[in-house]
C-alpha cells in the first residue's frame, strides 16, 4: 500500500500512481482523485465507467492498493449520471475531438 501515491495534478484533483513502477510504465497510472463539495470521488482505470465516492482522502488512496479494501466506505455511483456522480468534468472530451486513431498514425 506504500507503493500507491496521490500526485497533486490541479486544484482538488490527484492522480494516483503506483510508485513501484517506472513513471514512464502505463500501468503505473491507476486513475484518479478528485474532491468534489468535500467528497472524494475515485475513478479507477480497471473500472473506468464506476466513480466510487469516499470521506476521506487516504480512504480513497487506500482503495487503489493491491491489499484490498479500505475502512472508509465507497459509495459507487454509475458513470454518466447527472449530479455529483457523473464522470468529471477534467475527465471528459467533447464529441467533436474524439476521432479513430490508426497504427499508421504512430
Amino acid at each position: 500500500m506504500e507503493d500507491v501515491r496521490l500526485e497533486l495534478v490541479g486544484d482538488d484533483q490527484w492522480r494516483v500512481m503506483n510508485v513501484a513502477l517506472e513513471p514512464t510504465d502505463v500501468t503505473a497510472l491507476l486513475g484518479f482523485v478528485e474532491r468534489i463539495a468535500g467528497v472524494f470521488e475515485a475513478t479507477f482505470f480497471s473500472d473506468p465507467t464506476t466513480i466510487r465516492r469516499f470521506a476521506t482522502a487516504e480512504g480513497a488512496r487506500r482503495a487503489f492498493a493491491p491489499s484490498g479494501p479500505t475502512a472508509d466506505v465507497s459509495v459507487v455511483v454509475e458513470a454518466g449520471t447527472s449530479g455529483p456522480g457523473a464522470i468529471p468534468m477534467w475527465l471528459q472530451r467533447p464529441g467533436p475531438e474524439r476521432h479513430a486513431v490508426a497504427a499508421t498514425d504512430f
